[in-house]
């Protein structure tokens, strides 16, 4: 399938958010017989056995389908696998989003193209480093585009090569084209002509600015990234996404392991006795109130 948007000849990203829709059909017993199903609610439907020991296929509708304007429900819905009961969900989209990028008119034969260099930037809240379902995206972080060395600004390690399209400059910060936590570098007028090997071959790292008291779980500089100024390009890498996430809130000061001393050591177990002590206190004066009641 190929979706085509225009934008007025603008340069600028957009995030569509691509489903398959979700029947308003809903019963209590299994379906063998797709017909006693409304016609008009017979979409993204499936045939199958439930699981276990009963080897009878039944419709099922697509469990990761999605309905965003359910009036009955007030939400959305979607359905459990091998169910026909429909839950209430805001977030369940089965293809997640897409980010779109509108360029310039680039019809061959020509002597500069267009670059797209974009990612995310989000609160890996289970560290894992990875973008998963419902982690949001951190705005107002500063994101730069660095050149070939991976120490100077693209704009002036690349001087006089590309441009971009104001309001655009470089760094940009997270959250710039209104989408949570997303960023995206528009490079113009790339002459195909220079580059690194004066064949339109460009290279480009980019930079996170960690901000005070998160710690990183992706590196904070990606790259080397390749792009050509060219018909076959490749022209644009998405996906470059950086995690951030706040460390755990824990009491008390935290003494490196390598640092302990004989002094630090017992002042530690002395603050361990005295809260175990409290703790054992506490219960006691709780079992006496019980006893006593």
């Amino acid at each position: 399938m190929t979706i085509t948007i225009i934008c007025n000849d603008l340069v600028g990203d957009s995030r569509i958010w691509f489903f398959f829709r979700a029947t308003e059909y809903s019963t209590s017993t299994p379906i063998t017989d797709i017909r006693t199903i409304p016609e008009d609610q017979r979409m993204n439907l499936y045939y199958s056995k439930s699981p276990g020991p009963d080897q009878t296929k039944y419709w099922w509708p697509l469990h990761n389908s999605y309905d965003p304007y359910d009036g009955d429900i007030g939400t959305g819905h979607a359905f459990n696998q091998h169910s026909w009961t429909r839950v209430p969900t805001i977030r369940a989209f089965s293809k997640a989003n897409k980010m779109v990028h509108q360029k310039p008119s680039e019809t061959p034969p020509q002597e500069s193209f267009s670059f797209h260099i974009c990612g995310e930037k989000f609160n890996d809240l289970n560290r894992n480093g990875i973008r998963d379902e419902g982690e949001p995206g951190i705005n107002g972080i500063e994101i730069i585009l660095l050149g070939a060395d991976g120490k100077t600004p693209a704009e002036e390690y690349y001087q006089g090569m590309f441009t971009y399209p104001a309001p655009e400059t470089n760094p940009l910060y997270s959250g710039e084209n209104e989408l949570q936590g997303s960023y995206c570098f528009n490079l113009e007028n790339v002459t195909s002509n220079r580059g690194v090997d004066n064949k339109g071959t460009y290279i480009f790292y980019i930079k996170e600015t960690l901000s005070e008291g998160w710690i990183a779980t992706t590196p904070t500089i990606i790259g080397p990234i390749t792009l050509v100024a060219s018909e076959d390009g490749p022209r644009e890498l998405l996906h470059n996404d950086f995690g951030n996430s706040l460390p755990s809130q824990i009491g008390g000061t935290l003494i490196p392991i390598n640092d302990m001393n004989t002094g630090s050591l017992t002042s530690f177990t002395l603050i361990a006795l005295i809260a175990s002590a409290t703790i054992v206190i506490i219960c006691i004066i709780i079992e006496k109130r019980r006893f006593l009641t």
